[in-house]
């Protein structure tokens, strides 16, 4: 049970995992050639949107049974993102996974979208790589060159199944390049390489930190990812909820060792998907110890809770009785709709540094003021972030904002420190 799938009944990431390992170590030096299919449902985000999680759960069932029943006696289905599916087959040319991604598609086609309460025909875009005409050892590549595939196949205009080339890896982001693709799956499989910076959020009162954001990095043979080139590889994929469960490791961990000073605390980023999933609870709690110690604070972005407002309502206010504090992140960067955060359980609204910057304009500053004096009335305590000058600090603090976060009290750094109760002119 641990390496299936409990949604669907296919193999899990995890057994993708352990049998892509076997895979490399088998056929790396073999005249055996496989190849590597990845499945994606098109618009499934709309889907569940539109028609809610249950309907979206029988559509993934459906997509699985029927990439399953379409596979050679042997083939193997992994679901390794949320709407994501692989299979590793054995060929001779590529037209044999040509063949087998075909009568997949076909398949797909057959579904009857009634039957699933949707209206919309599911459609699926298909990625393959193969080591037919590569080099020996270069095995290894076949999971990020799937993934430059399947993502050229979602481009609007293109066929549903393409193959991997060196034409379209010239012409897609340079996330998908195969350094950073090993070494974030790497990271998402074990948390390996996964190191947190810590950056102070101060109390404009008295300068003292109140607590440290938890910023990622990934850092590989003393060179660090930058943090946009992860994130646009993990939403791609699809791994927002597995990616933060290893996050959520790595900060344990660093409480543990008491890394950070006691008394203060730690704000945690949580994504979207990952608010919104089944089990977010259970696994934020290994942090519930902690809270005699720390003030641990969960960050979630604006559109986040908009778009998935009741499932993830539910989850924030079983999490705050556990005694979480709810920040809302980014706002001002997405919908910035004071009707939205009147119904958004959240104690602790943080401005996005785009309005910061704006606060030297006379418009926007009277703009934003307003909408600062709101949200404070409303009993919000307001977090103030990219603080990088005196000047900008005074013009917050006549806004009532109450805690502060940028250049002018510290860097991000592994090691936090608390900083003087004044700060140095």
């Amino acid at each position: 049970m641990a390496h299936r799938d409990a949604l669907t009944g296919v193999f899990n990431r995890r057994a993708f995992e352990e049998h892509w390992q076997h895979v490399q170590d088998i056929f790396s030096d073999s005249r055996q050639k496989i190849a590597l299919l990845l499945f994606d449902i098109n618009h499934f985000k709309s889907i569940n949107d539109t028609y809610g999680h249950p309907v979206g759960d029988r559509v993934l069932q459906a997509f699985a049974e029927t990439i399953q029943g379409s596979l050679r006696k042997g083939e193997k289905l992994y679901r390794i993102g949320g709407d994501e599916f692989a299979t590793i087959i054995q060929v001779t040319k590529p037209e044999d996974a040509l063949y087998v991604a075909e009568r997949c598609k076909n398949a797909i086609k057959n579904i009857i979208p009634s039957t699933l309460n949707i209206k919309e025909p599911v459609v699926a875009s298909i990625g393959i790589a193969h080591n037919i005409e590569q080099q020996s050892g270069s095995i290894n590549d076949l999971l990020w060159q799937a993934d430059v595939a399947v993502y050229e196949a979602k481009k609007p205009g293109n066929y549903h199944i393409i193959f991997y080339s060196k034409d379209i890896d010239k012409s897609s982001n340079s996330i998908f390049s195969s350094k950073i693709n090993n070494i974030v799956y790497d990271a998402v499989a074990s948390g390996k390489d996964i190191v947190m910076f810590y950056q102070p959020i101060i109390t404009l009162s008295d300068h003292k930190v109140d607590y440290y954001e938890a910023l990622l990095r990934i850092q590989k043979d003393n060179e660090i990812i930058p943090p946009q080139n992860i994130f646009e590889l993990i939403e791609a994929r699809k791994l927002e909820y597995e990616f933060d469960l290893a996050i959520f490791k790595t900060i344990e961990a660093d409480l543990k060792n008491r890394k950070i000073p006691e008394q203060t605390g730690v704000s945690i980023n949580v994504s979207g998907p990952s608010i919104i999933h089944d089990n977010i609870v259970e696994q934020l709690s290994l942090f519930v110890p902690y809270l005699k110690w720390y003030k641990i604070v969960l960050e979630i972005t604006e559109t986040s809770l908009i778009t998935n407002m009741i499932q993830a309502s539910k989850h924030i206010n079983a999490l705050k009785k556990l005694g979480f504090i709810i920040a809302l992140d980014d706002f001002g960067s997405g919908y910035s709709s004071i009707s939205y955060l009147s119904s958004m359980p959240v104690d602790i609204v943080k401005f996005d540094i785009s309005l910061i910057q704006q606060l030297g304009d006379k418009k926007q500053y009277s703009i934003i003021h307003h909408l600062a004096d709101m949200i404070h009335e409303t009993g919000h305590q307001l977090v103030a972030e990219g603080i990088e000058t005196e000047q900008t600090e005074k013009t917050i603090k006549n806004m009532k904002f109450h805690y502060a976060q940028g250049y002018l009290y510290g860097k991000p750094s592994q090691q936090p420190v608390k900083l003087p109760a004044k700060l140095p002119s």
